[in-house]
């Protein structure tokens, strides 16, 4: 009897000691993940600098035109920098600075991958989640929907179109973000209906949804998930204070 209990004492043991490795793992790989989105902001930041001295250049360049080309010269520099601009930058103006850096990185990421993107956003000024907590957000909801995006395009349904649909707007005293992706209707879930990643290496990749669950509740918030006919839809709502409307 005394070997049993030892023997139920080292299992309960091995499994307390595997839900702490498990756990570790999944908070380094999301730490690894959200310096990652990190990474990604900086760099873009470092591309909108880079484009507002280029800016200036071209504005001297126009002018100098203006003055010593011909009429023809000047639409065609103006033509080619319009083009030039559309090609590498796509700025989002909200208003707010934080949700502006992460769309202007993820929709032309998603776009670049032949995804439909419409988006609409009305942001108020009294929504002040913390800047990190948003990030982790919204660049979790968007990889996850560029993601099963491209599985879509790999599954070659001719009938569905990679898209994505994302919004963000004030409902009374609530803020509603809203992002809704095409998928290729392929879900796995655990037993008490928690999503679970469809990837392969779900260990280091699953937990992804449920950290933004938990940022979620830690800001008053609540979090619908839904899936049907092939469409994955995230519906977030976050208390705010007042009625000011960017």
């Amino acid at each position: 009897a005394v070997i049993f209990i030892l023997l139920l004492a080292y299992i309960y043991d091995l499994s307390c000691e595997r839900e702490k490795n498990q756990k570790l793992l999944e908070e380094h790989q999301q730490l690894i993940s959200e310096e990652a989105e990190y990474k990604n902001l900086l760099e873009l930041t470092a591309s909108l600098r880079q484009f507002k001295h280029d800016v200036q250049h071209h504005l001297n360049a126009i002018e100098y035109i203006s003055h010593n080309g011909t009429p023809s010269e000047l639409e065609e520099y103006i033509l080619n920098f319009n083009g030039e601009i559309e090609e590498t930058h796509k700025f989002i103006t909200s208003g707010n600075m934080v949700i502006d850096t992460i769309l202007s990185s993820k929709i032309p990421t998603a776009e670049s991958k032949g995804i439909r993107v419409v988006y609409a956003l009305s942001i108020p000024k009294a929504f002040n989640i913390n800047p990190v907590n948003i990030t982790t957000i919204l660049g979790n909801l968007w990889n996850n929907s560029i993601e099963a995006c491209e599985k879509l395009k790999n599954a070659n349904i001719n009938s569905l179109t990679p898209s994505i649909d994302f919004y963000i707007k004030p409902i009374q005293n609530m803020l509603l973000i809203s992002i809704e992706n095409t998928f290729n209707g392929i879900v796995r879930t655990k037993p008490d209906g928690t999503y679970l990643s469809t990837k392969e290496d779900d260990m280091y990749h699953g937990f992804g949804l449920q950290r933004v669950i938990k940022i979620i509740q830690e800001n008053n918030g609540f979090i619908d998930v839904t899936n049907d006919n092939n469409k994955f839809c995230v519906h977030i709502m976050f208390p705010i204070k007042g009625d000011s409307i960017l």
